[in-house]
């Protein structure tokens, strides 16, 4: 018996790229703090050697929490 496996986007620093751009337009006056984060995953990624996928899921925590704050 083969069972599917469901396949998972794995997010890397272009995707969190277009998706800060994106939220940048939506929400033009949290442009600073939303590259802010996204900064500090590449930085994270390439200074510390971190998991490219697990900082660009922490930066799109951090954004959609600083959202949620406006609602």
């Amino acid at each position: 018996m083969v069972r599917a496996v469901k396949k998972i986007k794995v997010m890397v620093l272009r995707d969190l790229k277009e998706y800060c751009e994106d939220y940048c337009e939506k929400f033009p006056s949290f442009k600073d703090q939303i590259w802010e984060f996204y900064k500090l995953a590449v930085m994270e990624v390439d200074v510390f050697g971190e998991s490219e996928d697990h900082e660009c899921e922490l930066a799109v925590g951090c954004i959609n929490d600083l959202i949620k704050g406006l609602k």
